[in-house]
């Protein structure tokens, strides 16, 4: 059967940006485990509620708030020019 399209992209969203099983399972207001079992790979458990994707959806600003990764490399610049270039 295999997981849904939902479920693999929830686990690359929270590999690529780094956001724990826990921060989700706590942004989203469910059980650890719950996240846990929908996001690994080896385990077809999931979740058929449009609801709770409707959830995750409008959640994705919030979780990307808890990233431990950035998605562009940025070279660090002078505070002085980054000001400059924001005013731009």
């Amino acid at each position: 059967m295999g997981q849904s399209q939902n479920a693999v992209r929830l686990r690359v969203l929270a590999s690529t940006f780094g956001v724990s099983v826990s921060t989700v399972a706590k942004t989203l207001n469910v059980s650890r485990s719950k996240i846990s079992r929908l996001i690994s790979p080896n385990d077809a458990f999931d979740v058929k509620s449009s609801a709770f994707w409707w959830k995750v959806e409008e959640m994705l600003p919030e979780l990307l708030k808890h990233r431990t990764r950035r998605l562009f490399d940025v070279e660090c610049v002078p505070a002085d020019e980054l000001e400059a270039c924001l005013k731009k």
